[in-house]
């Protein structure tokens, strides 16, 4: 039986199973936004802890929304907003500035404002890329491995194609590298 179908909790394990479940990630998701505003090693390690994101340091006021697959080796700087409720997947070794802004969701554009429904688009960054302070990434953007994205750009389309330097508002390849390969 589904969840919100209103029938009692007794004698339906597996809704007493998704409950408890809820609740549990409910608490951790409040006890993460109560330990936001902390710095220091030990507040990382237990932000990583109640958000279940084992590769990840989670630097003070960066704030999480929904839950993103991430990597190991993965660090949101302060003041970051990451909207994972559209899907998010961040790959190995990404490194993500101060104040970088990744969206998941945004809002329809058609008939009267107030009721735009969200429009949820999944957003990939892959392995070892680099976000520069205050960027943008749009719903639904691609980002090819080893991508370094300039501080204060604005990324609204996909960039396929790897080791690209990506700049500017709107985002556009500005310098291509070669793959790094790391020696014996």
């Amino acid at each position: 039986m589904r969840p919100d179908c209103g029938a009692g909790a007794k004698g339906e394990p597996e809704l007493v199973a998704f409950s408890t479940w809820m609740l549990k990630r409910k608490l951790a998701y409040r006890l993460y936004l109560a330990t936001i505003r902390f710095e220091g090693m030990a507040w990382l390690k237990i932000r990583r802890k109640l958000l279940n994101l084992p590769g990840a340091n989670i630097f003070a006021n960066a704030y999480v929304q929904g839950t993103p697959k991430v990597g190991h080796s993965v660090s949101f700087n302060r003041n970051c907003f990451i909207d994972a409720t559209g899907g998010l997947t961040i790959g190995n070794h990404v490194s993500i500035g101060h104040s970088v802004t990744i969206l998941s969701s945004e809002h329809g554009s058609d008939g009267i404002i107030q009721h735009q429904p969200m429009i949820f688009t999944p957003t990939t960054i892959h392995d070892n890329c680099r976000i520069g302070a205050h960027s943008i990434i749009l719903a639904g953007v691609s980002l090819a491995e080893g991508t370094i994205v300039a501080a204060g750009s604005v990324v609204t389309k996909s960039f396929r194609e790897p080791y690209c330097n990506i700049a500017g508002n709107p985002a556009k390849i500005i310098a291509r590298r070669q793959a790094f390969r790391p020696g014996p």
